[in-house]
């Protein structure tokens, strides 16, 4: 079936959220001072992306199926503040276009 995307539904704070933080945790956070790392968990909540959603961000998904697999969310219509996938996803659009 391949990829599909679509903006954020009510009640998907929390895997994106969970996307975020596994993400972070392999790639950004080994460089981050450990109030650093404290710090960013404050911020991908999902009360606080809640928050976020209803003033100026917007986030849209990547599915693999029903599996969240991608997130970028923008701020102001023209700042990404997160643009991720995870692991396998990253492997599979790598082989993907390598083959190509």
């Amino acid at each position: 079936m391949g990829i599909t995307y679509r903006e954020l539904h009510d009640g998907e704070e929390g895997n994106v959220c969970e996307l975020i933080i596994d993400c972070s945790n392999e790639f950004v956070a080994p460089a981050y001072s450990e109030d650093g790392i404290i710090e960013f968990s404050k911020y991908v909540t999902p009360e606080s992306t809640r928050n976020r959603l209803a003033k100026n961000h917007f986030i849209l998904l990547a599915l693999d199926g029903n599996l969240i697999v991608g997130v970028i969310e923008v701020r102001n219509n023209n700042h990404i503040s997160f643009f991720l996938s995870e692991r396998n996803t990253r492997i599979k659009v790598l082989a993907r276009s390598c083959m190509n």
